[in-house]
């Protein structure tokens, strides 16, 4: 039997995941080690706007499917976050951070946490009408 999860299966964990920390503060960090078959892979995640903005690397094509699935139908949605939110949770890209609205000639890690968009829109971290603060 194969330890690869369905694309639907991931989907199903990394929800379950979001929704064990109260639907909000998700890193890639905490869904490394929530779902073993998420990370592993040769894919990385990058902005959609700043190819060189990296948010996470090594993730399993599974893993990168279910993700583009869910931030893409608003499932789920990203918040830029700070360097210490990884670092909390045991783990950070070598990569230097972003530190401007701009592409880069290289790679920059934005770190980002992930959750319910009406989770985040309780908390006045984002508005319905006025999202700009979001990553997607």
């Amino acid at each position: 039997m194969s330890n690869i999860l369905s694309t639907e299966a991931m989907r199903a964990m990394i929800l379950k995941t979001v929704d064990e920390l109260g639907g909000h503060g998700a890193t890639f960090v905490t869904l490394m080690r929530a779902i073993p078959e998420f990370s592993g892979g040769r894919l990385k995640m990058t902005h959609p706007k700043f190819s060189s903005w990296v948010l996470w690397e090594d993730l399993t094509q599974e893993a990168a499917t279910a993700l583009e699935r869910l931030f893409g139908e608003r499932t789920l949605v990203m918040l830029p976050t700070n360097a210490e939110a990884y670092v909390f949770d045991g783990g950070a890209l070598n990569l230097p951070l972003v530190r401007a609205a701009r592409q880069y000639p290289q790679d920059h890690w934005q770190p980002v946490v992930i959750g319910r968009p009406e989770v985040y829109e309780r908390l006045g971290m984002i508005k319905r009408k006025n999202q700009e603060k979001q990553l997607q």
